[in-house]
């Protein structure tokens, strides 16, 4: 069976820049995996199935995700699990070298502090 090549100048950055950008259904996460076997050979502990690749998403969840237990106004209790944007900023920098040394750049053309602290905007 003849492998889609990648395109010329594109990067594992690249293709991990589409998995942030498309829904991660079972078709997408199949065609991810597809685009990263073309690069196994730039790719350290490549997950083999999309098995592998949903379980290090859960994994990750677990570590950023926070739960809350709120009270609702009839009496039951409804537990609340997101994402700590802090946290998952933490280890965003703590996995990935590049986004850390962005950072670090920052860091040191416009330190943070009490009169010009830094903001974390989250959307969704």
């Amino acid at each position: 069976m003849d492998r889609k090549r990648p395109r010329p100048g594109e990067s594992t950055a690249d293709i991990l820049r589409s998995l942030a950008s498309s829904r991660c259904n079972g078709s997408a996460l199949a065609n991810i995996l597809r685009k990263l076997k073309l690069h196994s050979d730039r790719i350290e502990d490549l997950p083999a199935s999309r098995y592998a690749i949903q379980s290090a998403v859960l994994d990750l969840f677990d570590t950023v995700s926070v739960s809350e237990t709120i009270q609702l106004t009839d009496g039951s209790e409804f537990t609340w699990e997101y994402i700590d944007p802090a946290m998952l900023l933490s280890e965003t920098v703590r996995r990935l070298p590049s986004v850390a040394a962005t950072y670090e750049s920052a860091m040191l053309k416009h330190p943070p502090s009490e009169a010009r602290p830094w903001h974390l905007i989250v959307g969704h």
